[in-house]
């Protein structure tokens, strides 16, 4: 049985049959929406009253509509002013991607690429950042649909911290892109105004629902009461179930929540900082991986293929972003130069190359040079962290110094002129080279062995002067001498010293010079393996005999008191006083008359008679045939032949006492004509001519000193005495 709440009528049913009322169980206040039984006369939650006689129920029934307009208003008004700034947000970071591939900026006429190609050092930071704070602006307008609606005001925050972020960086480009007096392109202008644009969108969309909310009261109650009794939404509950998930396995959750973090920090990491340093060459760091005698397959390993210098060149040249831009558009220059088919256009071209070349000549960049030796071996590397064409050469201020090994230096390093010196300077600059020749020393420690322990080097280069301590390390200075005053032979073991060695320690010379002994023979045993001056090791050069290498020496050889190497294919020194050698005029060396090519000695290279009987000399055919003979060569015989090559003899014998030896001469048939000086061997009594009297008859002198009869030697034809034509 149900009463109806109008006329009283009891009944059966869903309606009264005395006013026809429908019988209902609840009803919903229109004032604040809640819902509550269908007898009670006023609203529990804000008074309202249903009794509509009642002129006090007039006016909340004038309250009640006006309400539900403020409902309504905002239900449409809250959606917009609350989601704009997340929406905007969301476009403005697909934008800020899209605006990012376009030009950044020009330099005479030529586009210099989009942000995402910006990789030079004074940029690189500028671009991962920008990149870095749209991809966090995008990642939050994506996520924001999960987030409770009660944390909108730090979604707002957070929008407009990234408007900010974009604005100040991107405002920071445009100044540096003016400060080279280039051109700032459509990507920095749009990233500027976008962020300038949405951000007073967002703040006005904010700035509204503060206003309604203080200014309308019926706004701000709707607001609150529709906040307090709406239906929980698919986040919420989404929230919720999160919430309890997370309560029955916290620790699970918390190690979850911790390893997504963890990962979302190091992938910011990654592209943020590791990436860009990674792969940034102009750095000390980077730079200070190649060592002296890295090959260039190994510098290629760490700095890459070079711009300037191909794999032949023996300077690999790498030029900063900027700079190699600016080179680059002088090559196209160059090349629209050679090829300009209409002349009136040249004027304008020189006129933009000159105005490059003078911004290549105050551009400040980053340069890295690499120099190798003629074994294609890194010989020093140089990073000029403020590089300038016309100031390259300046002195810097020097931040620290490194000599050796942690500033302890070989003695033999010092020798063989190869102590490596890194050195570091306060604006970053970098070079790695070896202890120039002009170091001087001072400053001496105590001498325990040879040299001193310690010493102060001092040098200087273009880019400062240095001075620093080092210790001396004699480990590996195994050097040793002795000297026979029999023979006056000197006989050297170990790693040879330089003379150079001893007087930068301010001892003279070698002790055997210094004690003037004569040294006529000189002897190197297995363990020498660094002869670099012959001379530099003797009082008096023009008195050496002749070099003997101990046989299991691995890098030296001898040969008739000659130094080699071990192959005997390049002679390294040839004593002045030396016996049994002619010198070749061409730089050819022979001994059994074949050709061992020869560098040379104190006189220029010579020839070297390995076998020969023990009175006749066969003279080699080489060099044409055009070659002089030593004066002392001839002393120990009394023969003489030419090879069957010779066709014209033009070998020059020197007019002396030791050319008295010879008294037989043999020609072969082969020869035609002597233009040589034979004239000079004046003890000649015997001619033995292979050929026939006919071919004699023909045969051509170059003159009297040609002429091998002209002091009246007997002629032999065919080992015929001839006595009459």
């Amino acid at each position: 049985m149900h009463k109806c709440f109008k006329c009283g009528q009891e009944f059966e049913g869903n309606f009264c049959p005395k006013c026809g009322s429908r019988y209902e169980e609840t009803k919903t206040c229109p004032a604040c929406g809640t819902t509550l039984d269908y007898a009670v006369n006023f609203c529990n939650n804000c008074g309202y009253r249903f009794d509509t006689a009642d002129k006090a129920n007039d006016e909340n029934r004038k309250g009640a509509v006006s309400f539900e307009f403020g409902e309504k208003f905002y239900r449409v008004t809250n959606q917009i002013l609350k989601w704009s700034p997340c929406v905007l947000l969301l476009l403005f970071a697909v934008l800020n991607f899209v605006f990012m591939s376009l030009s950044a900026y020009s330099a005479f006429g030529m586009d210099m690429g989009s942000i995402y190609k910006i990789t030079d050092a004074d940029y690189k930071l500028t671009a991962t950042v920008l990149i870095v704070v749209c991809s966090l602006t995008a990642f939050y307008a994506l996520a924001y649909p999960l987030l409770l609606g009660k944390r909108a005001k730090a979604a707002h925050i957070i929008a407009f911290v990234m408007y900010v972020l974009v604005l100040a960086v991107s405002c920071t480009m445009h100044v540096q892109i003016k400060k080279g007096d280039w051109t700032v392109e459509s990507a920095t202008k749009l990233l500027i105004a976008f962020a300038v644009v949405f951000g007073v969108l967002a703040a006005v969309a904010i700035a509204a629902d503060v206003t309604l909310t203080k200014r309308s009261k019926n706004y701000a109650n709707a607001k609150n009461a529709i906040r307090d009794n709406s239906q929980p939404t698919f986040t919420q509950k989404a929230a919720h179930y999160i919430k309890l998930w997370y309560s029955a396995h916290k620790k699970a959750a918390n190690g979850t929540i911790i390893g997504v973090c963890s990962a979302a920090v190091l992938c910011v990491l990654v592209f943020a900082v590791i990436i860009p340093v990674a792969t940034n060459i102009f750095r000390v760091g980077k730079v200070a991986k190649i060592n002296l005698g890295d090959s260039k397959e190994q510098v290629i390993k760490v700095l890459g293929e070079p711009k300037y210098g191909d794999s032949k060149s023996n300077t690999w040249q790498y030029f900063g972003k900027e700079l190699t831009s600016l080179m680059n558009r002088q090559e196209e220059l160059n090349k629209q130069m050679e090829n300009l088919a209409d002349f009136g256009q040249l004027g304008k071209l020189m006129e933009e190359q000159a105005k490059l070349d003078e911004q290549i000549a105050k551009t400040v960049d980053k340069y890295i040079a690499v120099d190798f030796d003629s074994n294609e071996k890194v010989s020093s590397v140089t990073f000029d962290a403020a590089y300038n064409k016309l100031t390259q050469y300046q002195p810097k201020e020097v931040k620290n110094v490194t000599v050796g090994n942690k500033n302890t230096v070989d003695v033999v390093d010092i020798s063989n002129n190869s102590v490596k010196v890194q050195a570091k300077y306060t604006d970053g600059s970098y070079k790695l080279t070896t202890l120039p020749s002009n170091i001087t020393a001072s400053d001496f420690g105590e001498t325990n062995g040879n040299f001193p322990s310690s010493a102060t080097f001092s040098w200087q280069d273009n880019w400062g002067s240095y001075s620093e301590q080092v210790k001396i390390d004699e480990s590996n200075f195994d050097f040793s001498w002795n000297y026979d005053s029999r023979d006056c032979t000197l006989t050297l073991n170990g790693n040879l010293p330089s003379k150079g060695l001893y007087n930068l320690f301010q001892i003279k010379n070698f002790p055997w010079i210094e004690n003037n002994y004569e040294i006529k023979q000189l002897y190197l045993y297995d363990s020498v393996t660094n002869v670099t001056n012959i001379n530099d090791l003797l009082l008096d050069g023009s008195i050496l005999e002749r070099i003997d290498v101990d046989n299991s020496n691995e890098n030296y050889s001898s040969l008739h008191g000659v130094l080699f190497d071990k192959n005997k294919t390049k002679v390294i020194y040839i004593p002045q006083a030396a016996e049994g050698i002619i010198k070749d005029t061409k730089g050819n060396v022979f001994y059994n008359g074949r050709s061992i090519s020869a560098e040379g000695g104190s006189w220029g290279t010579y020839l070297i008679f390995a076998s020969c009987s023990s009175d006749e000399l066969e003279l080699p055919y080489f060099n044409d045939g055009n070659y002089g003979i030593y004066s002392n060569v001839l002393e120990k015989f009394t023969k003489l032949t030419f090879d069957s090559q010779f066709t014209d003899i033009k070998v020059d014998f020197c007019s002396s006492e030791h050319n008295k030896t010879i008294t037989i001469v043999t020609i072969p048939t082969t020869v035609s004509s002597i233009s040589g000086s034979i004239y000079d061997l004046d003890n000649i009594n015997s001619v033995y001519y292979k050929g026939s009297l006919t071919d004699w008859c023909k045969f051509s002198f170059g003159g009297q000193a040609s002429n091998p009869l002209y002091r009246g030697a007997k002629l032999y034809i065919n080992d015929d005495l001839l006595t009459e034509l």
